[in-house]
């Protein structure tokens, strides 16, 4: 059926002003909608950060997780919790930072002690010694700050209850452990 527009009606004064009404309440439905289809597509599960925290990085976006944890304090705190939960090896903050360097840090079952390289002295041996039977370790140490910020290094195998790490003076595992606030966790 063709209608001529002779046959349509103008809408009243009144209708008009309820299409307008509908209208602009579906768009801002339709953005609210797309607002949270964008979010929700960089948005962090508890699973994947649960599956981050234990060193399962195969299968999902760690850009997209990092991106998380820097501008989010609760999921860097949720973060830490579960580090700390499965740790091995925890060293809580050091006491005290008798001079600049790095920070001798114990804890239960390990310490970390550094020796400068005698071929290199612009290097610096890290040295994990673990006492006691030693667990079947990840080789992941977990560095906190007080912002609940977390760097991870991946480490050798330990050889006879030690790991031993060479890095140079400049390097950020070497300005983490001297900083006495920070926390020290090997899993």
């Amino acid at each position: 059926m063709v209608r001529l527009m002779s046959e349509i009606q103008v809408p009243s004064e009144q209708e008009r002003k309820e299409l307008r009404q509908s209208y602009a309440e579906e768009a801002t439905a339709q953005e609210i909608l797309e607002k949270l289809e964008a979010n929700t597509h960089d948005a962090v599960s508890l699973r994947d950060l649960y599956r981050y925290a234990h060193g399962d990085l195969e299968g999902f976006d760690i850009i997209n997780i990092e991106k998380g944890l820097a501008s989010n304090p609760a999921m860097r705190n949720a973060l830490r919790r579960m580090i700390t939960e499965a740790a091995l090896y925890h060293s809580g903050e050091a006491r005290a930072a008798g001079e600049s360097g790095p920070i001798p840090r114990f804890g239960n079952g390990f310490s970390i002690r550094y020796q400068t390289s005698k071929t290199a002295s612009d290097n610096i041996y890290i040295i994990i010694e673990l006492i006691g039977e030693v667990p079947q370790l990840k080789h992941i140490l977990y560095i906190f700050d007080e912002a609940d910020t977390c760097k991870s290094f991946t480490l050798p195998p330990p050889r006879n209850g030690i790991i031993q790490v060479l890095v140079s003076r400049d390097d950020p595992l070497l300005e983490m452990l001297s900083d006495p606030k920070t926390e020290v966790m090997l899993r």
